[in-house]
């Protein structure tokens, strides 16, 4: 986190603004069979997350050390209608995805196969990958100005 505040505090000009952005995603989803599954989906794929990070992200930044003293903190939802592949694709920006690939040696499309087959025996059949889920998307933006 030292590192990233001096490079904060080099590159921003004064008066300029540093935002860092939390999208909750994928939120809490309408169906509740999709709900549970992602959830325990979310379990399987966090065990990769680095913990220290993975702890900031969960708290949703609390504690952050930003590196200029006036901080602002804003969170609005908006609902989108997803389905089993945005979900999908969604999960593989995580850098979980990124960990968990590294960490099985396997190419993006491996690893993000992986995933579907996770999903697969979490219970999730061909019917459900064609439906369309609703959820509920918490954005969170911290700005700290220098």
């Amino acid at each position: 986190m030292a590192v990233f505040s001096k490079e904060a505090k080099r590159v921003l000009k004064p008066g300029g603004i540093l935002a860092v952005i939390r999208i909750d995603s994928p939120g809490v989803c309408t169906s509740p069979k999709f709900r549970d599954i992602l959830q325990e989906f979310d379990k399987y794929i966090c065990q990769f997350a680095d913990s220290k990070s993975y702890r900031f992200w969960q708290s949703g930044y609390k504690g952050l050390p930003l590196p200029f003293t006036e901080q602002h903190r804003l969170v609005f939802r908006e609902s989108y209608k997803r389905t089993f592949d945005d979900v999908v694709n969604l999960f593989t920006t995580y850098s979980h995805f990124e960990n968990f690939r590294k960490e099985k040696e396997l190419s993006v499309d491996e690893a993000r196969a992986v995933f579907v087959n996770r999903f697969e025996e979490l219970g999730i059949g061909e019917e459900d990958k064609k439906e369309v889920f609703s959820f509920d998307v918490d954005t969170l933006i911290l700005a700290s100005r220098k």
